[in-house]
């Protein structure tokens, strides 16, 4: 379908959009924005530095003068002025009338805010930009609209407007998520009117309209109609170099020329000619450049009887030309090479396409700069259903990175087309660096020729894809977003012979970009009849399982589209362990997803082990200060085993007095474990033991320590005692007995007759062993009292005996007073007072004597 009219080189001016392959979307012709799809002016702009403005707000671009002030933007060209301002905005017939406030330049833009809105305006080398960034849902129903004022009436041209050779338009508006917005421009008299179609969408919006003049590029001398001048085209990064292929000239051996934009003057300057190798055919069919626009390529598809070529040229700055040639090789076989070419940003990837080879099947070939020269070419795998005359290679790009490899072919199922997208996973400059299976993007329902030009963003996330004889020839770009997918794969980590597992993927599409067609692929692993073979998935009807030796090897489930912001498949494979699995065997499984870029794998791992056990723990009882005996235990499981242990109560039993004997980590090990309580506590402690196989899986199991107190204190020989009054009372000597410390305490019932003050000598009695008190009465107190004796031994265990002690007067003696109220007196209260008087009288008497 396509290969007759490319051997007319003056006749494939209608393929211009395959030039569109390099990064990042940066093809443009010189004639300026005019004839350009807004979405690829808006994929341009991404990339475009800017030219600085003045002091007063202004820059010049060729003949056209923009300066930007408080009230908007003044344009002047040719002698003519234009004034241009936003005036309101919200929804259709309530618009709120807008109050700038300048808030000066942010980098190369004069940027003004508004209330729920903000506006700029920059110079870049295709016109002027005048941006919108929409912050909020306006309230109320119905269109969005931007109004603004010109200062006099333009004239629609297209989808835009003119005011002599100064245009407004190519108006692109994206959403939050970077969704195309539907918008257009009306106008009404000065008026002006931004309207954006539809509701649903994120805000901010942006909303960016271009100011240009229509710049005709200086053409080289000695070109007639036919040699087809912009058949190729390229652009550098900052949109500051361009590259003009002329594939007809010369009677067909072709021109391709370099164009610089110069700050200083706003213009391209004259073309620079590469130079043509000797024998080229058809040079210029194809061109790229680099980002820094200091490397280019050209394809001359034509050379040595449409084998076919490319060429590599690099500019040197201190000297300011292009370097000679240098052929890249063309493979073996190979025909029509040259036909598309793309360079990565740094220039040191290419690819080139060669349609033709293999009876028009086509081919793509990577090749790596390194060392100062470039690598011999990588064949990129072809996609199984392509077939003669499909067309592979009519078209190809790079990310800006060299990283994704785009490559169309237009005449693939049935004139259709797709286009087909390659990832490097590791090595690059090696072939298996590159994945086997691309993703494919066919071409929609009633598309044509879909894949006859291709383009990747900077980060190769984004394809965009022309099919040029769609609608009867009227052609069709249409934008790919690439997708955020998550694959998660989980399995139990350990399963028993004969038992069942269960893995399952989740696959999950977080981007704001529908997925191509994907097919989510569970295989089975080899060499064991797995029983109860089950699959379930959220499409189950799409999931189909294939055999391999009569027994299920895989599953596929065709996901579909996946769709945008959290679309999810999922599905589960359930597979029986056969009993006489040995134990050890490591189930390895990897599932996949089909047409995706990168490409997306993930893996799970089950084992098949015996669940490890743990049998002959035993409880342990003690009482404190005993040696506790060793507790034995046997275990068993699959492969290196790892035993632990913990106690519950670690103020009896720190985990650190848990010890676990040395080679206790096999099957049938024989353990010990040694415990060490804490010194004088005593209680109950549960003691954890965890036996686990390094597959996930573990058994526990426990026992209890119990610690009792010592035996109760004893205290012994004690004895009854009695005294006449004003005698000392004999020490009373005892024994106590008891564990640890002891405390001895005593106390007297009578202590008007015995204070407790006066029972002494037991507080150094801390042992168990012989006791002394020493008991002291009151002075000429008389009667009985019970003293009572306790020992304490610190575990809250005491024991108490006790005593009497009985005070008595002299015998024949007057009576005395007694403590604790005893009898009368002994002595006469007559004879008391007699004898009182006779002393008396007595002192008298001899008072009068002196």
């Amino acid at each position: 379908m396509i290969k007759p009219v490319l051997r007319h080189p003056a006749l494939v001016g209608f393929l211009v959009l395959t030039v569109l392959v390099f990064f990042p979307l940066r093809a443009e012709t010189l004639r300026g924005p005019g004839g350009l799809p807004p979405g690829l002016v808006a994929a341009m702009l991404g990339g475009m530095k800017g030219e600085s403005l003045d002091a007063r707000g202004c820059a010049r671009l060729g003949d056209l003068r923009g300066c930007f002030g408080q009230e908007g933007a003044r344009f002047r060209e040719a002698g003519k002025e234009l004034e241009l301002r936003a005036v309101a905005w919200g929804r259709e017939g309530r618009l709120e009338k807008l109050r700038w406030r300048r808030v000066g330049k942010d980098g190369n833009r004069e940027v003004y805010r508004g209330r729920g809105i903000e506006a700029w305006w920059r110079a870049v080398p295709l016109g002027y930009e005048e941006g919108f960034e929409l912050l909020r849902r306006p309230q109320g129903r119905g269109p969005v609209e931007v109004e603004l004022e010109a200062d006099r009436v333009g004239r629609k041209v297209g989808g835009g407007l003119r005011w002599g050779e100064v245009r407004y338009g190519k108006l692109w508006v994206t959403d939050a998520r970077g969704r195309r917005v539907p918008a257009e421009l009306r106008a009404e008299g000065r008026r002006i009117w931004i309207r954006i179609k539809g509701r649903g969408w994120r805000y901010p919006l942006r909303v960016d309209p271009l100011v240009w003049v229509e710049q005709a590029a200086s053409l080289p001398t000695g070109l007639s109609g036919a040699d087809g001048f912009g058949t190729s085209v390229a652009l550098s990064g900052d949109g500051g170099v361009g590259l003009v292929g002329v594939p007809g000239t010369n009677n067909g051996v072709g021109a391709a020329y370099v164009y610089t934009y110069e700050n200083s003057t706003g213009t391209w300057s004259a073309p620079v000619a590469l130079t043509v190798p000797g024998g080229a055919g058809v040079f210029g069919a194809s061109v790229a450049l680099s980002g820094d626009g200091e490397v280019a390529i050209v394809g001359a598809y034509g050379t040595n009887n449409n084998v076919g070529a490319a060429y590599v040229y690099t500019y040197d700055v201190s000297t300011g030309t292009w370097s000679a040639p240098v052929a890249l090789t063309v493979p073996s076989g190979a025909a029509d090479f040259g036909f598309s070419v793309a360079l990565s940003g740094d220039g040191e990837v290419a690819i080139v396409g060669a349609y033709g080879t293999n009876n028009d099947v086509g081919a793509a070939y990577i090749y790596s700069y390194s060392g100062g020269s470039w690598s011999a070419p990588i064949e990129l795998t072809l996609p199984s259903n392509l077939a003669l005359g499909d067309g592979f290679g009519v078209s190809v790009a790079l990310s800006g990175n060299g990283e994704v490899a785009l490559v169309g072919a237009p005449d693939t199922n049935n004139l259709t087309g797709a286009v087909y997208i390659y990832t490097c996973t590791s090595n690059c400059t090696s072939a298996t660096g590159w994945s086997s299976t691309p993703v494919t993007l066919s071409g929609p329902s009633g598309a044509n020729g879909f894949g006859s030009s291709g383009a990747l963003t900077g980060d190769g996330e984004v394809a965009f894809v022309g099919a040029p004889r769609t609608n009867n020839n009227t052609g069709v770009a249409y934008f790919y977003g690439a997708a955020d997918l998550d694959l998660v794969f989980d399995a139990p980590s350990a399963e028993s012979p004969g038992g069942q597992y269960t893995e399952q993927a989740i696959l999950t599409n977080e981007s704001s970009y529908a997925t191509p067609d994907l097919v989510l692929n569970l295989p089975v692993p080899v060499g064991t009849n797995y029983q109860d073979f089950s699959v379930t998935s959220s499409i189950q009807s799409s999931c189909t399982p294939s055999s391999s030796s009569g027994a299920v090897s895989s599953v596929s489930c065709d996901a579909g589209s996946l769709a945008a912001n959290g679309g999810m498949v999922s599905a589960s494979l359930t597979l029986g362990v056969p009993s006489n699995t040995a134990a050890g065997t490591v189930i390895t499984e990897a599932a996949n997803v089909a047409n995706t870029s990168p490409f997306l794998s993930a893996q799970a791992t089950t084992a098949v082990a015996i669940v490890p056990t743990l049998s002959g723990l035993k409880d342990e009882t003690v009482a404190v200060g005993q040696t506790l005996p060793s507790e034995s235990f046997t275990i068993g499981g699959t492969g290196t085993l790892t035993v632990t242990a913990s106690s519950s109560n670690t103020a009896l039993l720190p985990d650190s007095g848990i010890a676990v004997s040395s080679g206790c980590d096999t099957n049938g090990a024989s353990c010990t474990l040694t415990l060490s309580p804490a010194s004088g506590q005593v209680g109950t402690a549960t003691v954890a033991v965890t036996v686990e196989d390094g597959y996930g899986q573990e058994t526990s199991a426990g026992f209890s320590l119990t610690v009792n107190p010592p035996p109760v204190p004893t205290i012994s020989g004690l004895k009854d005692e009695t005294v006449t009054v004003g005698k000392t009372v004999p020490a009373e000597t005892f024994t106590i007995g008891g564990t640890g410390t002891l405390v001895v305490a005593a106390s007297s019932s009578n202590t008007g007759l015995l204070p407790d003050s006066g029972i002494t000598g037991y507080t150094s009695c801390t042992k168990a062993g012989s006791c002394t008190l020493t008991l002291v009465p009151a002075s000429g107190q008389v009667g009985t009292t019970a003293v009572t004796v306790t020992v304490e031994d610190g575990y809250g265990q005491e024991t108490s005996a006790g005593f009497a002690l009985t005070v008595q007067a002299v015998e024949g003696s007057p009576s005395m007073g007694t403590s604790g109220g005893g009898g009368g007196c002994s002595v006469g209260v007559g004879m008391l007072l007699g004898l009182l008087v006779v002393v008396g009288f007595k002192k008298r008497l001899r008072g009068r004597r002196a």
